[in-house]
């Protein structure tokens, strides 16, 4: 799980939303392609997308706790 968080805070930080094809993408936009007010608003709106993922998997590690708790032979066998 913590490797998955390391990545999750990398993208999150380091790549902001872009309207490919009519649909939002996550992508990598090098500083100098747009003016620095688009900059900064796309890494304000990637900073909220890194909060949303961090709530996110602090929810899922609990759940898992609870899985764990009241029925340990679920987590038994890896998903594939």
């Amino acid at each position: 799980m913590e490797r998955l968080s390391a990545l999750m805070r990398k993208v999150s930080q380091d790549t902001v939303p872009e309207k490919i094809g009519g649909k939002f993408k996550t992508g990598y936009k090098p500083f100098r392609i747009v003016p620095q007010e688009e900059y900064d608003r796309r890494s304000e709106e990637s900073k909220k997308a890194n909060a949303i993922a961090s709530q996110a998997w602090v929810l899922l590690d609990r759940l898992v706790v609870q899985i764990k708790d009241r029925i340990p032979e679920a987590l038994d066998n890896p998903v594939n």
